[in-house]
């Protein structure tokens, strides 16, 4: 008997332990389950950390870009009052070809008296003599010797911008007058005329520079790039600025830092990335 009662003992223990081992098993599985989805949901939770950090400063840069419209917009406004209506169109028009004519026959700032008058059919007088072709001599005398054009970008990565620095673009890529010198980064003007003249600032992570396009020290563009850092993601900034001005010869511009309106140190404007260019019109 006692035998027996042992055997009943062993097996039901045996029985209760196998029984106790599948729990355990359930529990680990259940545990490793959970931690494997903690895992996923930090990982998920990250991606739309930076995801919102991305959207922020395409905000402000876009922001930035918006209120550099509404300043031109409102130069534009001020300097050329639009017609109201119908009957103040003529005297609109009649005031814009004034306006086109006196700053084509002023005088520049070192002497050099430009043209009396735009080379342009629709703006040359009518009484020209058919049998002169002084005319059709100077229009393809413009569009071959008058192509002015110039490019260049950071070479290598400018470190500790400071207050009003110039910023230089030793790396040029076009220069059709030798007009361009990259160590200053100042382009002076071979010919005049309109230009269109652009600039792109890319800035590391965790600094930030506010940029100028100055013609002669007065300012003709805003830019403004930043950088975010994070502790598991890193942004680059990328800021952009352009203008459209008549230059005479002579008259210099380039970029540079918008006063004391930056942050960080060591590595801030990088290089190949970071560009200033413009072409004649």
């Amino acid at each position: 008997m006692m035998y027996h009662a042992f055997l009943v003992i062993s097996i039901v223990a045996k029985v209760l332990g196998q029984e106790k081992s599948k729990d355990t098993a359930f529990f680990d599985r259940d545990v490793n389950a959970l931690i494997e989805q903690l895992h996923t949901l930090s990982f998920e939770n990250r991606e739309i950390v930076n995801f919102n950090s991305k959207l922020l400063m395409e905000n402000e840069n876009l922001k930035h870009s918006i209120q550099n419209l509404e300043r031109r917009v409102h130069s534009i406004e001020r300097n050329i009052p639009l017609p109201i209506n119908q009957q103040h169109k003529q005297g609109f028009e009649s005031s814009i070809h004034a306006n086109l004519y006196k700053n084509v026959t002023k005088t520049n700032s070192q002497g050099y008296p430009l043209p009396s008058k735009i080379h342009h059919p629709m703006l040359m007088s009518k009484k020209m003599n058919e049998n002169n072709h002084t005319k059709d001599k100077r229009q393809v005398k413009r569009g071959t010797s008058g192509e002015v054009a110039f490019s260049g970008v950071v070479k290598d990565t400018l470190q500790n911008i400071g207050d009003h620095q110039d910023i230089p673009f030793k790396t040029v890529d076009v220069d059709t007058h030798n007009a361009f010198h990259g160590d200053s980064g100042i382009f002076t003007v071979p010919v005049a005329g309109y230009y269109a003249v652009f600039a792109t600032i890319m800035t590391h992570p965790g600094t930030r520079l506010d940029f100028l396009i100055v013609k002669n020290g007065q300012t003709i563009g805003y830019g403004y790039s930043k950088g975010h850092g994070y502790s598991d993601d890193e942004v680059y900034g990328t800021g952009s600025t352009s203008a459209i001005i008549n230059l005479a010869i002579g008259d210099k511009i380039w970029v540079k830092t918008n006063g004391n309106y930056h942050f960080g140190s060591g590595d801030m404007v990088v290089e190949l990335y970071s560009s200033f260019m413009g072409y004649r019109l």
